[in-house]
């Protein structure tokens, strides 16, 4: 007998090794930067799919030196969530939860907590990456269509965070520290590096009937336009310097 309606589950406990881990990343097209280390103890892996269906993914999971992550995910062909994201251990504690629903159009955030650079360097395989800090109690929910109806509450804080931006490169961010007002996302203050040129940026993102209406104060000892064009242009064609390798043998 066959199902009209294709559907699977998955458990699964047990520890992947690194060679193991470093193929599937690789399998996957997982870029460097998002690349975590292993061994990982899965101490709980749930997977639970149905053909054009939401799918359902639920995981406990361990790396040395006592960080845990718990995890549980769902999708479907109208909407992502995840539904909770903890990392923790002796350093860090922090809550992420993400969705995104394509009817109508619209991204909630939330995260709340500490995350601290030794933590960090226990997931990443590349650490010096990721090698600040980020602080807060943050959530934002954007209707892309009526930007009017965003709100956004609490405040986030950052320093010394490298952010990929896949072909148009990292941007580092020496100090973050956003906050909100009734209507607005306030920006206290962002210094970053993007091209090689430091900037600095405050001000308010206020949201309007139709759309963003930046009011913002860009400031930066120098500025080379022509150089931030180039980038950019580069990035948005895909044409940025970037490195293409096969993907190995499985071990």
């Amino acid at each position: 007998y066959r199902s009209a309606q294709p559907q699977a589950t998955f458990k699964a406990t047990g520890t992947i090794g690194d060679p193991l881990a470093q193929w599937l990343q690789d399998t996957q097209h997982v870029p460097a930067e998002f690349q975590v280390r292993a061994p990982i103890a899965i101490e709980r892996l749930d997977l639970r799919w149905r053909k054009n269906d939401t799918a359902r993914l639920e995981g406990r999971f361990k790396w040395p030196g006592d960080l845990k992550i718990e995890a549980a995910l769902t999708w479907g062909p109208t909407d992502f969530f995840l539904e909770k994201l903890i990392l923790s251990d002796a350093q860090s504690a922090a809550a992420i939860q993400l969705h995104h629903d394509s009817a109508p159009n619209t991204w909630d955030f939330s995260y709340k907590g500490l995350l601290e650079k030794a933590t960090m360097a226990k997931l990443w395989r590349r650490e010096q990456i990721y090698s600040g800090r980020l602080d807060g109690d943050f959530s934002a929910h954007l209707p892309v269509d009526a930007p009017k109806q965003s709100v956004v509450q609490g405040r986030l804080e950052g320093a010394d965070v490298m952010v990929p931006l896949g072909a148009y490169g990292p941007l580092l961010v020496h100090h973050l520290d956003l906050g909100s007002t009734d209507r607005s996302l306030r920006i206290n203050d962002l210094d970053f590096t993007f091209a090689q040129q430091r900037m600095g940026v405050t001000g308010d993102l206020l949201f309007s009937a139709n759309a963003l209406e930046p009011a913002l104060t860009l400031t930066a000892e120098s500025l080379d336009l022509g150089r931030l064009e180039q980038l950019l242009a580069k990035g948005a064609s895909g044409d940025a310097p970037g490195e293409s390798q096969a993907a190995p043998a499985r071990p």
